[in-house]
């Protein structure tokens, strides 16, 4: 009995990180086959991820409230093209 009261404890104080991550996202080269110099190029523009909190009005048997970690991932800015890539 003591492991639940515990575990109710931990669930009611556990801390909760907040994310804002803004960053260039990466520029992906695809080849059309494994031997053609034609590629596509995506170019995944601004990655935006972020998060926040909302206690639900649904509670647990021990009366915790239930907590929802949203997230949110955007991406802006997205090109995609085709090109030619050649040996050096």
């Amino acid at each position: 009995m003591k492991l639940v009261v515990l575990i109710d404890c931990l669930q009611e104080t556990a801390s909760r990180l907040s994310l804002l991550v803004e960053m260039h996202a990466p520029i992906i080269f695809m080849p059309q086959t494994s031997r053609s110099y034609n590629v596509l190029l995506v170019d995944l523009g601004h990655l935006q991820v972020k998060n926040s909190f909302e206690k639900l009005s649904s509670r647990s048997s021990s009366g915790i409230p239930a907590v929802l970690d949203k997230m949110s991932v955007t991406l802006t800015s997205v090109k995609l093209s085709r090109s030619v890539v050649f040996s050096a």
